[in-house]
């Protein structure tokens, strides 16, 4: 029997070895089948999504200058003569941060470069002004021909991959039509994919180690019409197949002795987890690559769109009150033709300070506005303000009191954000404020805090609770016969907010509906030791 029965056991245990064999075989064939898939199909979910990211920046940039060169006052820019000043306000020193691009240019129909602009890149040397001028002379050729589209791709400017995008300058109004004027210029924007940029799409989408690559890059990169793809991308694809498999190698390894007859149940078990997780994270990548595409198509929709609603109402308002104040005594027209002067003049203006607002918003949320903190005079910056203000407290018919600010009270703060929340919440307080009511600056120094509060109480409508306590939000106003009457978008508190809160400063507000409303804004004294604060009451009165 011994005998036998040490056959026997040598016998299991073999065949326990050979289970114990096979079932590892099995399951490492099936884990390293279903690891291969998943690390190909991530490989292919990420050059989508690389794809993508590169077909939406060039889909922008070619929104931004299409928007730019269909623009009359482009044309008239460089039909014209040079105008530093418009060129400061439209051109490169507004466009290229607005637009996050690192060079400007415009070329004309002989190639020849009329303005270039430079944000700190490398500047345009003879070879890069060659190569645009290759593709600019056929592009403003083309439109002269009836073909107005723009041209995009990926473009080596120097000696750097740049996104590039570049359209004609349009011939838009009537009458050059009539005179057969053709297009003579193409505008350039051009966008690097350095290192920044580069690092941010990677965060955004988890792809490790992305980079511009000339040899064997993973996707290649289309350049524009006529010029030869020169850039591709390449990164680190995800190896999350391969690690799966690592980590559990190790642990049925440990394992093996005790769970040797249950190995091949395992194997297929491990497979079907192994293919819903890659299922899984598959289809969570699909979605965050499609949600993406949606925010920014509705990103650049909503631009262009704003930009065509902004530049219709505005060229017609200018256009027609500069006539006007110019040809009304000429032509012998009317008197009344003067009061249409000034309201278009008016609407001019509303407009203006609408768009502002929006532009210094977009620029606070996309984090491109800082404040230069410096120490400033609160007393000149408020008498500087109420220089302006005092004219709209007599258009109301509002008394403005003005609490004495001493000229030696220094805060620290940045000039121009401190000027205009101290114009915005003043300017609210008058507009809110019924003829014949009061709006008062109060001053109080807070030695043992370090800072300064400069109150605004009006005795206006006021505020409902519910609307107070989602002030400070985009496009949100207080409902009533006051805020009926008075135009705007809801922006200008919350950007005060904003700019507060930027400078280190707190904006606070206390209202009560049908009484009125107290803002408060607290700034940090430059030195707290080197004033002797006012009295509250000395106050100089400005009555309307």
């Amino acid at each position: 029997m011994t005998g036998k029965l040490g056959h026997y056991t040598a016998v299991l245990a073999l065949l326990v070895v050979a289970i114990v064999a096979i079932a590892v075989g099995l399951l490492a064939y099936v884990l390293d089948s279903s690891a291969n898939r998943l690390d190909k199909q991530q490989l292919a979910t990420q050059t989508l999504i690389v794809k993508s990211v590169v077909r939406r920046q060039l889909a922008k940039l070619e929104s931004n200058v299409t928007d730019y060169a269909l623009w009359d006052d482009m044309y008239d820019r460089f039909a014209g003569k040079p105008d530093p000043q418009w060129d400061i306000e439209n051109l490169g020193p507004f466009a290229a941060p607005t637009f996050q691009l690192e060079h400007i240019a415009v070329l004309s129909a002989d190639g020849t470069l009329v303005y270039d602009y430079d944000r700190g890149s490398a500047p345009m040397d003879g070879k890069d002004r060659a190569r645009l001028a290759r593709l600019t002379v056929p592009l403003i050729d083309r439109a002269r021909r009836g073909d107005m589209r723009a041209i995009t791709g990926v473009f080596e400017f120097a000696g750097q991959a740049h996104y590039l995008a570049a359209h004609p300058i349009w011939v838009g109004s009537e009458k050059r039509e009539a005179g057969n004027e053709r297009p003579n210029f193409a505008l350039v924007y051009l966008k690097a994919l350095d290192r920044a940029y580069l690092a941010g799409a990677a965060g955004d989408f988890d792809l490790r180690g992305l980079h511009v690559d000339r040899s064997a890059p993973m996707v290649m990169l289309d350049a524009p019409a006529g010029e030869p793809a020169m850039f591709g991308l390449s990164w680190q694809p995800s190896q999350g197949g391969r690690q799966f498999v690592a980590d559990s190698t190790r642990l049925l390894l440990a394992a093996a002795p005790i769970v040797a007859l249950l190995l091949i149940g395992l194997a297929f078990g491990w497979a079907g987890i192994v293919n819903q997780a890659r299922d899984s994270e598959v289809r969570s990548t699909e979605a965050r690559a499609k949600a993406a595409e949606d925010t920014s198509r509705a990103k650049s929709l909503f631009i262009a769109s704003m930009s065509h609603e902004f530049r219709t109402p505005l060229n017609a308002i200018n256009g027609f009150a500069e006539c006007l104040k110019g040809d009304v005594l000429a032509l012998g027209m009317p008197e009344k033709y003067k009061e249409y002067a000034a309201d278009i003049q008016a609407s001019g203006q509303h407009l203006l300070r609408i768009v502002n607002n929006l532009l210094l918003f977009s620029k606070i949320e996309a984090n491109q506005h800082e404040a230069r903190l410096e120490a400033v005079s609160l007393g000149e910056e408020t008498t500087s303000a109420m220089r302006m203000l005092n004219i709209l407290a007599q258009q109301r018919g509002v008394r403005l009191a003005t609490a004495e600010v001493p000229a030696k009270l220094l805060v620290l703060a940045d000039p121009q954000s401190l000027a205009q929340i101290i114009v915005n919440v003043v300017g609210n307080a008058l507009k809110f404020s019924p003829r014949d009511s009061e709006v008062r600056i109060e001053l109080a120094v807070l030695r043992e805090l370090g800072a300064c509060d400069l109150r605004v109480v009006d005795q206006g409508c006021g505020i409902p609770e519910k609307t107070l306590l989602q002030l400070g939000q985009p496009f949100v106003q207080a409902d009533g016969v006051y805020t009926r009457r008075e135009q705007g978008t809801g922006l200008g508190l919350a950007i005060c907010l904003k700019l507060a809160a930027q400078m280190g400063a707190r904006l606070l507000i206390d209202s009560i509906e049908g009484q009125g409303t107290t803002v408060t804004l607290r700034l940090p004294l430059a030195d707290p030791s080197a004033i002797e604060p006012a009295s509250p009451e000395r106050l100089a009165v400005a009555a309307a």
